[in-house]
């Protein structure tokens, strides 16, 4: 029996938050603990180690079981959910300009949706050549990293507000 398409979608979202430690283990658990009571019973063993999870790296094994099941493709945009996690953490002073636009750029090497590996590299370039205290490069900066990345934060905010109400 395959997944639904929402259950699907709703693991990809979980796992990416969990791998950006966006979710306590206590939050899956309750995930897992609310599929569970709405689940078939050949659903029960990856929910069930799921909900026994107390580490990052077992939970997210248990999420990989349990889309493993799923025989159709998922529709959550991978990409731009992780540049939303990394956005959030540059917003909240976890993560420096130059540390987003490197990860960020590791991240969209291989994609090729917006923004591009060029623009990321382009604005780490102006970055990394600027004086460390011209405030107008900083601005500039700062006004380009939103640019970018603000529309993938919004996407990665509604991840994680649909995931604590769905626990």
């Amino acid at each position: 029996m395959s997944l639904p398409i929402k259950t699907l979608d709703a693991i990809v979202e979980l796992s990416i938050a969990i791998e950006f430690g966006r979710v306590t283990n206590s939050q899956w658990q309750r995930w897992a603990e609310r599929m569970l009571l709405v689940s078939s019973p050949n659903e029960l063993s990856w929910l069930v180690d799921l909900y026994e999870a107390d580490q990052p790296r077992a939970a997210l094994g248990a999420l990989a079981n349990g889309a493993r099941r799923h025989t159709s493709e998922f529709t959550v945009d991978v990409t731009s959910l992780r540049l939303g996690f990394l956005y959030l953490d540059w917003e909240q002073g976890l993560l420096s300009a130059t540390d987003l636009l490197h990860k960020a750029g590791d991240i969209t090497d291989s994609n090729y949706d917006a923004p591009s590996c060029e623009t990321v590299y382009q604005v780490l370039n102006r970055l990394e050549s600027a004086p460390t205290c011209d405030n107008n490069v900083t601005t500039e900066i700062n006004n380009r990293l939103h640019e970018l990345f603000a529309v993938h934060g919004t996407k990665a905010r509604m991840v994680l507000e649909h995931l604590e109400n769905a626990t």
